[in-house]
């Protein structure tokens, strides 16, 4: 059962809540486990978060999400117009492997990321977008 889906969202805060629902639905409709589904929805939310975050454009822009299932598994991808430095962002990723102290206002997001997925990638594209990749851990483990 391969297939792909894009949704597009307004890279608005308010929006966000949305495109993680229609993520869901999708993948629903597509018979996806709970768990897949449930999963995807915090990734999808947490990494549109982060990129919408990373923008800081006064014009929103766009954060375009990719569910994917193929041979090797559920993938999804976000892209979005963020002008962050991709050096700084993998040293993020890197220190997100230690949930943080409980007196840390940031990082959680990213820990949780890497716990509910695998062969996390983040790239510039040729357009200039970042696009963050992963596989979504189906199971429990």
């Amino acid at each position: 059962m391969k297939y792909r889906q894009q949704f597009f969202s307004s890279a608005d805060p308010q929006e966000l809540p949305e495109l993680r629902r229609r993520v869901q639905q999708e993948l629903q409709q597509r018979g996806e486990s709970e768990l897949a589904v449930e999963r995807a929805g915090l990734l999808v939310s947490e990494l549109s978060h982060n990129a919408v975050e990373a923008a800081q454009q006064s014009d929103p822009g766009q954060v375009e999400v990719v569910v994917a299932r193929d041979a090797e598994g559920l993938q999804l991808e976000v892209e979005c117009d963020a002008n962050q430095d991709l050096e700084q962002l993998q040293l993020a990723i890197d220190a997100s492997g230690v949930l943080p102290s409980p007196d840390s206002d940031r990082g959680r997001g990213l820990w949780l990321v890497l716990q509910f997925s695998k062969n996390l990638q983040v790239q510039r594209m040729p357009n200039g977008n970042v696009r963050v990749r992963l596989q979504i851990q189906t199971q429990e483990g």
